[in-house]
């Protein structure tokens, strides 16, 4: 049989897609493993005990509390925001032709908004890094005593490093979203 005509399907993803779908995987993972641990505050009652909706969260996942389902959509808009923004940029070709796409007012707004939620989803990432860092060093959880991790101790008595360490959470974030966002839009 002769192959030398076929193509790959359209819907198939590339190796090249495929391998940075999952780093954005692993990097949504991490993400909802640093929230969840924030967010245990939450996790008084389990969402399959509400009233009306109760029921369908039960049959998902029945041990669910609302620090997992804050945790997930803190996670997926960490991971989006930067995700789209990328995607728009890649699209429009505003890199090449930069200074003509800012010369229009309601770009220079849109660039503006994208810039400031770009900000507040950075803010967030590095402010969930800083806030498990303060429970080590606190040495106790609000509600119950915290579980004494190596790393965080580390970046609890070296502040620079965890600086260092959150930013360049950040950066890898916004930077992994481009090379994702680059290899489904240029597919090849």
């Amino acid at each position: 049989m002769n192959f030398e005509h076929e193509k790959i399907p359209e819907w198939l993803p590339t190796p090249q897609q495929a391998f940075f779908a999952s780093v954005d995987l692993a990097m949504f993972c991490l993400l909802y493993a640093i929230l969840s641990e924030n967010i245990a505050g939450l996790s008084d009652f389990y969402i399959s005990e509400l009233p009306f909706i109760g029921s369908l969260f039960e049959t998902i996942a029945p041990e669910a509390t609302p620090a997992h389902i804050t945790a997930a959509l803190l996670s997926f808009m960490i991971i989006a925001v930067p995700l789209y923004i990328w995607s728009y940029v890649l699209k429009e070709e505003i890199i090449q032709n930069y200074e003509e796409w800012f010369a229009q007012p309601q770009n220079q707004i849109i660039a503006c908004v994208a810039g400031g939620v770009l900000l507040l989803v950075a803010s967030i990432e590095g402010l969930n890094l800083f806030t498990l860092i303060a429970k080590q060093s606190a040495g106790t959880d609000v509600f119950v005593q915290a579980q004494v991790n190596d790393f965080m101790s580390i970046l609890a008595n070296n502040k620079a490093l965890a600086i260092a360490c959150s930013a360049s959470l950040t950066v890898l974030n916004i930077l992994i979203a481009l090379l994702t966002a680059n290899a489904f839009i240029n597919k090849p």
